[in-house]
């Protein structure tokens, strides 16, 4: 009897924890590479450490994003094990932003992207919060992130 009050004690427990993992879903394109793989052979790697993958093709001769810009996207942030930790897709709207507003790893996919454009990113930490995320979420310090980035509208800066 004791055995058992331990063990159902332990699955309260259990229960109660905030480190539960949220459910992948599998028509959802990230969700072909949790765990993340980066020897995949359409996984692209950039020098400064950011990978990428290239998921829906969008306007052809669409505009492109400039590094003062402000855009407007849909995406999913996620650790490497599937846990999320934002999304604009959960909210049910665009978020809208200064590309030099965001991590360093978002600042530079983005410039890689047209609208209409869907990437998959891979940030290792020291193009996401490095050593000191912001206090009381779910990413831990050197954390790698995902994120799926779908480009809705770019807003030219203006000129200076």
């Amino acid at each position: 009897m004791r055995n058992l009050l331990i063990a159902f004690g332990g699955l309260i427990l259990a229960a109660c924890s905030g480190d539960t993992m949220d459910p992948i879903d599998p028509n959802d394109p990230l969700a072909t590479y949790i765990p993340w793989d980066s020897d995949r052979p359409e996984v692209q790697t950039f020098e400064s450490g950011l990978l990428y993958v290239f998921v829906r093709e969008g306007v052809e001769g669409g505009e492109t994003v400039g590094p003062r810009d402000r855009v407007s996207v849909m995406y999913d942030g996620r650790l490497t094990d599937g846990t999320v930790f934002d999304s604009s897709y959960a909210r049910g709207s665009t978020s809208t932003f200064g590309v030099d507003q965001v991590i360093s790893g978002w600042t530079e996919g983005l410039q890689l992207m047209s609208i209409g454009d869907e990437f998959i990113f891979y940030i290792p930490p020291e193009l996401g919060y490095g050593d000191s995320p912001r206090p009381g979420r779910v990413i831990k310090p050197r954390a790698d992130l995902l994120f799926r980035v779908d480009l809705r509208q770019v807003v030219n800066a203006p000129a200076p």
